[in-house]
């Protein structure tokens, strides 16, 4: 088997009307399904359109948008198109077209019918599977009934008459496994009428993990996690449920937030109902060893608050800056200037004379020293008036 075969064979078996079959009936649908490309902003069908093909996404996207033109979702490789109608035969409700350059593998009608021909056992399949599809009081959901729904809370009419629109119903057998473990995770599905069992399988016997009831939900943890299926859905009495695929899930998400806060209550609220109670270990008593506070700076400074510690930090940095920056400067700034003293009293030293008398030994430039005496000097006689004079 080639790898696009395999790959699409593992897309075909998500496909709600081909879970049933036998595997060689699906890879019998997959060998005749061909191959086309289209280029951006082809439109793959229109509504009112006949319903004549199906097709699977390869590579490239498809918008979905309403007969009115509005966008509804945007679906990449692995999504289907056009199943429904390939079933009912009912003209198209919605118009697809490629967003960018598309291959979509296209499965048609006349090659459907050629092939339920040929194998009797994909005939009884197809027969079931449009049986599920028959009608219902519910078949067609409209606002009124999404607003009992806990999944539905808080939206408005308009709001909730879009979700309706997306809305796929299907109806189940009792028995009837609606998804298996490793199956990808395409819808999740309301429950309108009757019960669903969760299960995950076991080494001897499946484990149910919990039930869905009328107005909840199932399937939900793998979609949103973009992971295959871990556990398997079974119909344990005949349901009636209303699917919604994933793409559209995140498409509906980002235009209404509040369904996505929906969807997390719920989710969790299941969760918190359905966990399993747990033996609860009580560990012995153990004698708390005391120990002495240790001593020493470091225990005296954790014990301080924060704005202490700021402070003594704040302190530490200025004691450091004046001891290792301050204080050496201003000794070598002294020394400098003692040296420069030096310096120059040592180059006046032949230009001056240091007289004896002259204050504080200061010395004096030449040519001063005479009116300075000094201790030795001897005065210069003056004339004394004799008696004979007066």
């Amino acid at each position: 088997m080639s790898h696009d075969r395999a790959v699409l064979m593992s897309y075909l078996r998500s496909v709600p009307f081909l879970r049933g079959l036998p595997e060689e009936d699906v890879e019998a649908i997959a060998a005749r399904m061909e191959e086309t490309a289209y280029l951006e902003n082809a439109v793959i069908f229109d509504v009112d359109d006949p319903a004549d093909a199906m097709y699977v996404v390869k590579e490239g996207e498809v918008e979905v948008l309403t007969e009115d033109g509005e966008p509804i979702a945007i679906v990449g490789p692995g999504s289907f198109l056009g199943e429904v109608g390939l079933l009912t035969g009912r003209p198209r409700k919605v118009q697809a077209r490629a967003l960018t350059p598309t291959t979509l593998w296209v499965l048609s009608r006349d090659m459907l019918e050629a092939l339920a021909v040929e194998r009797p056992s994909l005939a009884r399949g197809l027969a079931q599977a449009t049986a599920r599809r028959g009608s219902t009081p519910l078949s067609k959901p409209t606002a009124d009934d999404l607003q009992v729904i806990p999944l539905f809370a808080g939206l408005t009419p308009d709001q909730l008459e879009d979700i309706a629109a997306q809305l796929v119903p299907y109806r189940f057998e009792e028995g009837t496994v609606i998804y298996q473990p490793n199956a990808p995770a395409g819808e999740l599905y309301i429950v309108v009428e009757g019960e669903v069992s969760v299960q995950r399988p076991g080494s001897s016997e499946a484990v149910e993990l919990y039930r869905a009831r009328p107005g909840e939900i199932f399937g939900e943890e793998e979609v949103l996690a973009g992971q295959p299926r871990s556990a398997a859905a079974v119909a344990i009495t005949p349901v009636v449920c209303w699917g919604l695929a994933g793409n559209a899930l995140e498409a509906l998400i980002t235009r209404y937030p509040r369904l996505g806060f929906n969807l997390a209550r719920v989710t969790a609220a299941r969760v918190l109902t359905e966990r399993p109670a747990l033996p609860v270990r009580v560990p012995p008593r153990r004698r708390r060893k005391v120990t002495k506070p240790k001593a020493g700076v470091f225990a005296w400074y954790r014990h301080l608050d924060m704005g202490t510690r700021v402070r003594l930090i704040a302190l530490a940095v200025l004691l450091i800056w004046l001891v290792g920056i301050a204080l050496p400067f201003t000794i070598r700034e002294t020394i400098q200037q003692s040296r420069t003293y030096a310096a120059i009293q040592s180059a006046s030293d032949d230009n001056t004379t240091i007289i004896g008398n002259s204050p504080a030994g200061v010395p004096l430039a030449t040519g001063l020293e005479l009116l300075y005496p000094t201790p030795t000097a001897t005065p210069i006689p003056t004339d004394t008036p004799s008696a004979s004079g007066q």
